[in-house]
């Protein structure tokens, strides 16, 4: 699940952060690691021959952590070539670094992160900062916030993966409010008893577990519970449908992994 990592690579990217994500990816028992560059240049230029050393150094410097680790130098397009690789390749999920841009270029430009996100129908891994000190085995906390759409069957396996350890897990659904009072008491029934049902089949992988049912916009009220709950980690999932709910949904999943201060991990369905 975690074994098999494609890490596309910004050589620009500090090493004190290729170091706090490699730690983590040691945590999750990652084993083979993908060093991805992706050139705009062809790949016989001095563009290449400097690319490759780089990876060359990277690749050492990581290898302490006893990784498997295999270099990718590639060209063309950044999203398009980092898509392909992962499918083409034993690929468990796709991890990059975020680096935040301000609000208007990142509307009006996009970014490549955020287009990884939209082609992708790997699972992706946005690192923000390091999940583990020295000291630590465990995550503080995990959020996972369901839609109780199909997502669901294919999220539970990664919540009860031991490389996701934590102790607390928080399963939060975002909702409307029913259009009167009756209504809204059989709606909330229903999420009671569905975050119930997730609770159960993940109360072998957490020391407590948390549901959390609210009202509002999913990508405000998200962000605000990951940090009430000083949750390491939020886990979402995306539609790959070719549909309005795809169009919602992976708006939700891009906003949280451009505006969250945490990890996030994000799981097409």
């Amino acid at each position: 699940m975690f074994a098999n990592v494609l890490f596309p690579l910004n050589l620009k990217e500090s090493m004190g952060n290729i170091h706090s994500l490699a730690r983590s990816l040691k945590s999750f028992d990652t084993q083979r690691l993908i060093l991805l560059t992706v050139l705009s240049s062809d790949l016989s230029g001095k563009q290449a021959v400097h690319a490759q050393k780089k990876l060359s150094a990277i690749k050492e410097e990581l290898e302490e952590y006893g990784f498997n680790i295999e270099i990718l130098l590639r060209s063309g397009h950044i999203a398009t070539e980092i898509t392909r690789a992962a499918s083409e390749l034993d690929i468990g999920f796709i991890c990059m670094t975020w680096k935040k841009k301000p609000f208007i270029r990142y509307t009006l430009m996009g970014s490549h992160t955020k287009d990884v996100i939209r082609l992708s129908d790997i699972p992706i891994f946005m690192f923000k900062r390091s999940l583990f000190s020295s000291s630590d085995t465990r995550l503080n906390a995990v959020l996972y916030a369901t839609d109780f759409e199909a997502n669901d069957h294919t999220i539970l396996p990664y919540l009860n993966y031991d490389g996701l350890k934590a102790n607390q897990l928080i399963i939060l659904n975002v909702g409307q409010r029913a259009p009167d009072p009756n209504a809204e008491q059989t709606r909330l029934r229903r999420v009671h008893n569905k975050l119930l049902t997730l609770k159960d089949k993940c109360v072998e992988s957490f020391d407590q577990i948390e549901t959390v049912a609210s009202i509002g916009n999913p990508k405000r009220v998200i962000l605000r519970q990951a940090r009430k709950n000083g949750a390491d980690v939020i886990v979402i999932g995306k539609y790959t449908d070719p549909s309005t709910m795809q169009k919602v949904m992976g708006s939700t999943a891009e906003s949280i992994a451009h505006r969250s201060r945490v990890s996030v991990l994000i799981i097409p369905r």
